[in-house]
């Protein structure tokens, strides 16, 4: 009741100080009348109307046709709201236009110490600038102290980021975002950029006049009125280019409500800030500025999550994820966890995702079809249809007669061999693609050759998706000296490996093993995958299987291997026959002439014995 009663009266203060001081009054016998001042109090008056910003002076409180104070009397109660202290009073600097007549209140003064002028409207850590506010309809309607967001549209960028989706990771999950980041998400999500947000109105200006009270507070309409509004420092520079460039501005007003204030109010207090993408973050590349920081704020992209809201595996710290590179793309708002990063130190681009005994091939996705169906990071196997005349499965019926088997993998290859197909490459990754239909790929570093001829050769290619759990089964890893260990699961292709290895090992003229290989008490034995007709030397492709590009070993048992077997192939290459030998084959010492016998029938002279070519 005291509020409403002091304000309906500061309203009648003209009135009130015309009966306080008696100037007004008509006749000597109404000033000889006395007047009743009982409950009522002397308040100090404006003598003529100020505006804001202005400092209150001597001037402004004394009439000059009485040289005397001017005042209002009001009951009692106004004390409570307006000072009767000329201390309390003078050299403040008000914060609104004053009306002559009005007292004054606390909540018409500035704090303390403020200097006039219009500086003394522009709020703590706040900027001026003055806009022409014709030119942003909206903004002459409002009131000193107006809270209100500048915006403008972004031609043709509208919906850029719709492809990836407006909702962001951490929101699903239950972040919270401050305020000042929702405001960029804005601009990605419709193509509106807001450039000012939370600015408040200072005044309104028209030549030498000022008005906090909006355009109705200026005297004419046909002059240009400028606006002083008060926004962040950040702001200023985006601000004054959009207005140099005529961009047309939207102005968004804020509720003046006092409940608005709460429900806009953000407070981090009980809440974990986690670190999330600013940007949607390609695979291997580098965590940087640009993609933990919003390019509209500045500010580290953190989103705000309960305590029991955030996982353990979640990555929280800044400084824990910059400069590492992911493993997998991003999508902007995502949290981060170890996982969906490469170890420390590895540096960003295609070969980051490239494990060790593997290269990377780009790849036309038009020469192999299935590519449509993977996602990056899925592992996957490259099979081709073997043209009919290639289709040769080895005879293994001396093979079984000798008590041999081939290892599972080759028999596994044999039946892809009557099928008409076979694996290429039995563990392949892929990386990424690009828009020009491109893919990069991860493959064995010994397969490369034979993808690209088969690429060359326009043969029919083909990808075999495998499960994540194949994928992490068949791991291999290099072990000290260089070789390559296969887990438990690998177990099926642990000879082929072999046969890759020892492949290597002779086409690159490096030592082969001494040893042969064991498997479960059975040795590994090459054969020959072709005829070789006698006197002639061997060579690697006598042994290796054309349509699989490996060397053919099968497996004895360690009591049926002759003596005589040749088991090591290093050792029978460049050696001349002695006879002619049948495919699919093992080669004894006796199939050859002695070391350093030259190729040719005089290979198979005896010493001391002449050859005579007869007809």
């Amino acid at each position: 009741m005291i509020g409403g009663t002091a304000i309906g009266l500061l309203g009648l203060a003209g009135l009130a100080v015309a009966w306080s001081t008696g100037f007004f009054d008509g006749g000597a016998e109404r000033q000889a009348q006395p007047i009743d001042r009982t409950g009522q109090l002397a308040f100090p008056a404006l003598t003529r109307s100020v505006s804001a910003f202005e400092k209150i002076s001597r001037e402004h409180l004394i009439d000059p046709k009485t040289g005397q104070l001017n005042v209002a009397w009001l009951p009692e109660n106004t004390e409570k709201v307006a000072s009767r202290d000329l201390g309390d009073i003078m050299g403040r600097v008000l914060g609104r236009d004053k009306n002559a007549g009005s007292v004054l209140t606390e909540a018409d003064f500035l704090p303390k110490g403020t200097k006039p002028g219009v500086t003394a409207g522009i709020p703590p850590g706040k900027f001026a600038v003055t806009v022409p506010a014709s030119g942003i309809p909206g903004l002459e309607q409002l009131r000193n102290g107006d809270r209100f967001d500048l915006m403008i549209a972004l031609t043709g960028q509208a919906g850029d980021n719709a492809s990836n989706g407006n909702t962001e990771p951490a929101a699903v999950f239950g972040g919270i975002k401050p305020p000042s980041l929702r405001v960029s998400q804005l601009s990605r999500q419709h193509g509106v950029k807001r450039l000012v947000t939370g600015g408040q109105l200072v005044a309104l200006l028209q030549g030498n006049q000022q008005s906090t009270k909006g355009s109705r507070g200026l005297a004419s309409a046909q002059s240009p009125t400028y606006a002083e509004i008060a926004i962040d420092e950040e702001e200023i520079g985006p601000l004054t280019e959009a207005i140099s460039l005529n961009t047309p501005m939207t102005c968004i007003v804020r509720s003046g409500r006092p409940e608005a204030e709460t429900i806009e109010s953000f407070t981090r207090e009980g809440l974990v800030p986690v670190i999330t993408t600013a940007m949607k973050v390609a695979a291997y590349s580098e965590l940087t500025d640009e993609a933990l920081i919003d390019d509209a704020t500045g500010q580290l992209h953190f989103y705000y999550f309960p305590a029991d809201r955030v996982p353990d595996h979640w990555l929280t710290d800044p400084t824990a994820v910059y400069g590492r590179v992911v493993s997998r793309t991003l999508r902007r708002g995502s949290p981060i966890t170890e996982a969906d990063l490469l170890p420390a130190g590895t540096k960003p681009g295609i070969s980051a995702g490239v494990p060790s005994g593997m290269v990377a091939m780009a790849v036309n996705t038009s020469q192999i079809s299935g590519f449509g169906d993977l996602a990056q990071g899925d592992h996957f196997a490259i099979h081709a249809k073997i043209p009919e005349s290639s289709v040769k499965p080895t005879n293994s019926t001396w093979v079984n007669l000798q008590g041999g088997s081939l290892s599972p993998e080759t028999e596994r290859l044999e039946r892809m061999l009557s099928t008409g197909i076979r694996e290429v490459v039995p563990q392949a990754i892929y990386l990424r693609n690009t828009d020009d239909g491109t893919a990069t790929i991860a493959v064995p570093d010994d397969r490369i050759t034979e993808v690209a001829q088969l690429i060359r050769d326009k043969m029919e290619l083909f990808v075999v998706a495998r499960s994540a759990e194949d994928a992490r089964a068949d791991r291999v890893a290099p072990d000290s000296s260089g070789d390559i260990i296969s887990t438990p699961a690998n177990d099926s292709i642990r000879a082929n490996d072999k046969s890759q290895r020892k492949a290597k090992t002779l086409i690159k003229l490096v030592a082969a093993q001494a040893d042969p290989l064991r498997v479960d008490d059975r040795i590994e034995v090459p054969i020959l995958t072709r005829d070789v007709e006698a006197f002639e030397p061997l060579a690697v492709d006598d042994f290796i299987d054309p349509a699989t590009g490996q060397i053919r070993y099968v497996f004895f048992p360690s009591d049926r291997v002759r003596s005589d077997w040749v088991t090591d192939v290093s050792q029978l290459i460049d050696r001349v026959t002695a006879r002619a030998l049948k495919s699919g084959r093992t080669v004894s010492a006796n199939d050859l002439a002695p070391p350093g016998s030259p190729a040719g029938p005089s290979a198979g002279v005896p010493e001391g014995m002449v050859g005579v070519l007869v007809d």
